[in-house]
């Protein structure tokens, strides 16, 4: 498979007003391939929603590099980005009112004109992003209208409208119920499967992301680990994630258990 996402040598965190550097975690390193389904995990506050900012150019790194194709993201144009790489995040839409098309074809907004005109391409890729997310009786509905699971449907499914080789997703299925966190990552990994795109999210749901993910990136206060699942429960990578006196992981079940 090619590879699509190389990180190396990234630190991430904030630049403080008077020049000092808060530093979240430093020296990542990790490359991404075409097709694969990845997620961040992590403790609260550990820096997976910055991480996630910082891959997708949202947020500056602090040092080291993030290259998409071999390029710096930070050389690309917005379009280019725009075209390279989508991005679910945490915010608010900015309005409710729309329609579920309307959202979704919001996605296109980087090929259309400044008038935003959708041409007969455009059009095809908003239907099929509807068809494929499975969202053909919902497609005339407002988006206040929606639940919070089927809103994020419809948020995936502009980012497929968009068309890039690359989707990023921060926390997608917060707020949803067991059922609806599934059909959501099985959603977002059968994307990555039918369309060869390489679909990185974040999430605080690790026994769903051992069950379903290619790779996995453990951040933690002593460091990263980066693999698919299995090479992590052999490795034990999962037992410090939590304070062991409450938690523990299951290597046999590839479970967290509450400690009686």
């Amino acid at each position: 498979m090619q590879n699509v996402l190389e990180i190396s040598n990234l630190s991430i965190g904030y630049s403080g007003r008077n020049g000092g550097d808060t530093v979240i975690a430093r020296d990542l390193n990790f490359t991404l391939a075409q097709g694969e389904f990845v997620s961040i995990v992590g403790a609260n506050g550990i820096g997976k929603s910055t991480l996630l900012r910082t891959l997708a150019g949202v947020q500056r790194q602090l040092s080291g590099q993030v290259l998409i194709n071999g390029k710096s993201i930070y050389s690309l144009t917005p379009q280019k980005l725009a075209s390279s790489l989508s991005i679910v995040l945490t915010e608010p839409l900015p309005t409710r009112n729309l329609t579920v098309r309307e959202l979704i074809s919001l996605g296109r907004q980087p090929y259309t004109n400044w008038l935003g005109t959708l041409t007969e391409n455009d059009k095809e890729a908003v239907e099929s992003s509807i068809r494929n997310t499975g969202l053909e009786a919902l497609e005339h509905r407002k988006c206040y209208e929606l639940s919070d699971g089927q809103l994020q449907k419809v948020l995936i499914a502009r980012a497929l409208a968009q068309d890039t080789p690359i989707m990023m997703l921060d926390e997608p299925t917060t707020h949803l119920d067991l059922y609806h966190k599934v059909q959501v990552l099985k959603t977002m990994k059968g994307i990555a499967r039918e369309f060869g795109k390489t679909v990185i999210y974040t999430t605080h749901e690790i026994d769903l992301a051992i069950q379903l993910c290619d790779q996995m990136l453990i951040l933690e206060r002593s460091g990263h680990h980066f693999g698919p699942p299995c090479s992590h429960i052999e490795n034990q990578s999962f037992q410090n994630l939590f304070p062991s006196d409450l938690i523990d992981f299951d290597s046999g079940t590839g479970t967290f258990k509450i400690k009686n």
